[in-house]
């Protein structure tokens, strides 16, 4: 019975609330699981999940809101957690969106065991991918360091650049510039402890991850195309069309990482992921993500709920959407059945709406799956039914 706490850390996204993601454990609780939340999770949601096998057998406890992001609600309530554990059957096992060291100290104050942490705090930093590509011999864009004194020679005019800083968790401190000005004020406005890299700006013909999926038996790896606009994700689709000579290249490139950082340097890890484009028909690797990802949360959520899953049939839409006129899960769900679209199913056909917290900032994440090569259709006709675009 492993521990779910799904901490979005609030300085990522000033914006809104971070808590609209900590419901996204649920599509992993696939065994016995306690998942702690700041806000009640939607019931109907809860029904959902259950009739795909989910969440069947599992304790919720929410912390309440008036907090920045989850980590902080846990920090303040550890008495009231740990009496709450006593009473669960867990297996000592935490499961964290980031491992990283905060989650780390609560998992010690829990006495958890937080799974992948070292790893994380071992690659989560654009250095740590530059220096890896060296011994896995990864193709990277050429990255330089960036700062406010050196910024004019490395900076091309008439051209777009790319900023990133060190740390681009979840796609920020990521900015494009065609004017150097505004990259150096941009520059001016962190701390200059924080360290920035400059990279040309590619025009890629796709973009794509590999994710490591690993369940108890093995691990498989998925290559899947990814939509990103402005440097946010937005979705991704699987099976990934493209020419079996990248495909082969690409599952190359994914073993060696494999064999280097799980088999021979030992770490160990819940969930990873590396983001990549394609330019000229060439690969370029761009993020490392040693830890949870939209993507691999779905695959993983798909692969462990249909009955017959096959990485050659099966199909995997996954969309984020603006929908600023619906307000709840229950109105989604009776929508999809008022209009005869299919709801996912052990079977493997349908769609499937997640995260109903996304609903706060007017978003909805929908899921399409077929193994009969229906899953745009699906997704179409939630479209223009339910979204009415």
């Amino acid at each position: 019975m492993p521990v779910f706490i799904e901490n979005q850390p609030y300085e990522l996204f000033y914006d809104f609330s971070s808590h609209i993601y900590e419901e996204r454990c649920c599509l992993l609780a696939f065994d016995k699981s306690v998942i702690i939340t700041q806000n009640v999770i939607d019931k109907q949601y809860i029904v959902s999940l259950n009739k795909l096998g989910l969440c069947t057998d599992t304790s919720f406890l929410s912390l309440g809101n008036g907090y920045n992001d989850l980590t902080e609600a846990v920090l303040n309530n550890i008495s009231k957690i740990k009496s709450f554990l006593e009473t669960s059957k867990h297996d000592g096992i935490l499961f964290a969106f980031i491992p990283d060291q905060t989650m780390l100290v609560i998992a010690e104050m829990l006495g958890l065991q937080l799974i992948g942490s070292t790893l994380y705090c071992n690659f989560y930093r654009k250095q740590d991918l530059i220096k890896l590509s060296k011994t896995v011999n990864l193709p990277i864009i050429s990255s330089q360091v960036v700062n406010e004194t050196n910024i004019s020679r490395l900076f091309k005019k008439g051209e777009e650049n790319i900023i990133k800083a060190d740390d681009t968790t979840s796609g920020t401190g990521v900015k494009s510039f065609s004017n150097q000005d505004d990259a150096i004020n941009f520059l001016k406005t962190y701390n200059h402890d924080c360290i920035f890299y400059i990279q040309p700006k590619l025009n890629p013909q796709k973009e794509g991850s590999i994710q490591f999926v690993k369940t108890k038996q093995r691990v498989d790896i998925f290559i899947c195309e990814t939509m990103n606009e402005n440097n946010s994700y937005f979705g991704f689709e699987y099976p990934f069309r493209i020419s079996s000579s990248l495909v082969k290249q690409l599952n190359s490139y994914a073993c060696n990482l494999y064999e280097t950082l799980i088999e021979k340097m030992g770490f160990s890890y819940e969930m990873l992921g590396i983001d990549f484009i394609i330019a000229d028909n060439n690969i370029f690797f761009h993020d490392l993500n040693p830890r949870k990802t939209a993507v691999n949360i779905v695959i993983k959520f798909v692969k462990g709920v249909i009955r017959e899953f096959t990485a050659e049939k099966t199909e995997i839409i996954s969309r984020y959407y603006n929908c600023h006129d619906l307000h709840n899960y229950t109105q989604i769900h009776n929508m999809i059945e008022e209009f005869n679209i299919p709801l996912l199913s052990i079977d493997g056909e349908g769609v499937f709406v997640c995260n109903p917290s996304f609903l706060q900032i007017g978003k909805i994440q929908v899921i399409s799956v077929s193994n009969t090569n229906r899953a745009k259709e699906y997704l179409t006709c939630f479209e223009h039914k339910v979204l009415c675009i």
